[in-house]
């Protein structure tokens, strides 16, 4: 990344920091299990094409950020170029998004369970009741 440490030093100073990744230019063999990391994939340049980081991330199921450049693939959450209160507003959304995801799972498992629990109590009633089908 540019800009030398500056910014490092000002994520740190706002108490942000220990939740970031700065990754820059990362070796082939470690960029799928830093990106499986992560809750989600940032893309903050000014100029992109069709960024393979990108591709990667959203292949992991990881929700990307991007700005909004000439070309983004579908899926690509979008903020204005040069816009703090934009990205910070995708990235709230994007947190909400995986909130909401995450209480559906919960829904989803609880549901799947009560289902087994029915089933195996209607079993339990037919075998105790000698009911053959």
């Amino acid at each position: 990344m540019s800009g030398g440490d500056d910014w490092l030093r000002e994520l740190k100073k706002e108490g942000i920091a220990d939740h970031l990744y700065p990754a820059g230019e990362l070796p082939a063999a470690e960029v799928y299990s830093v990106l499986q990391q992560g809750d989600i994939f940032l893309r903050t340049t000014r100029f992109d094409g069709d960024a393979i980081s990108v591709r990667e991330a959203l292949s992991l199921n990881v929700p990307v950020i991007a700005s909004a450049t000439d070309f983004r693939p579908s899926g690509v959450w979008k903020y204005r170029e040069g816009d703090a209160e934009d990205l910070l507003r995708q990235i709230e959304a994007v947190n909400a998004d995986i909130l909401n995801r995450e209480r559906e799972e919960i829904v989803r498992e609880d549901f799947y369970h009560q289902l087994t629990m029915l089933y195996r109590t209607i079993a339990e009633s037919d075998r105790l009741l000698n009911i053959k089908k």
